[in-house]
């Protein structure tokens, strides 16, 4: 990606979730190190942290993702062309992103926590947990009376 089609797809995302102000961490690629790349993030008000050089391992979550993109959607899909690969990529992350359980965000989709759901999510599980419980206690007490 150019400089250019980087600012394009932050604005794209910017443009998708008013209000949001994430940090930008990328690696050291010249596209994030120019002086017109840091002007524009100054310019839209977004923080960027760059890796350290040599250690892709500092951005362990982007490499995570690239990680679930291969094995969860490249090596199950067979790619026809580029086109057909933006489709396949394009509803793989739409899935991430709203559908697919993490457990880093306890079981939840990013989507819920980028929403605010995330507390009422939790409450709701918590809830059924200890009513299956409750059941589960009750259950064994009417079944295993003497």
């Amino acid at each position: 990606m150019t400089e250019y089609d980087v600012e394009i797809t932050i604005q794209r995302a910017r443009e998708k979730f008013p209000g949001e102000n994430p940090r930008i961490i990328s690696d050291n690629g010249p596209q994030y190190t120019s002086k017109e790349f840091e002007q524009y993030l100054k310019e839209v008000g977004l923080r960027h942290i760059r890796i350290s050089v040599g250690y892709p391992q500092s951005n362990g979550k982007i490499e995570r993702f690239y990680r679930s993109i291969e094995e969860e959607c490249l090596r199950i899909k067979s790619i026809l062309d580029l086109e057909d690969a933006r489709d396949v990529i394009g509803k793989y992350i739409k899935y991430y992103n709203t559908d697919r359980l993490h457990s880093s965000l306890h079981y939840l989709p990013p989507e819920d926590y980028l929403l605010g759901r995330e507390k009422e999510k939790l409450q709701v599980r918590e809830r059924k947990m200890k009513e299956a419980a409750q059941k589960r206690k009750l259950y064994w007490s009417q079944n295993n009376a003497a």
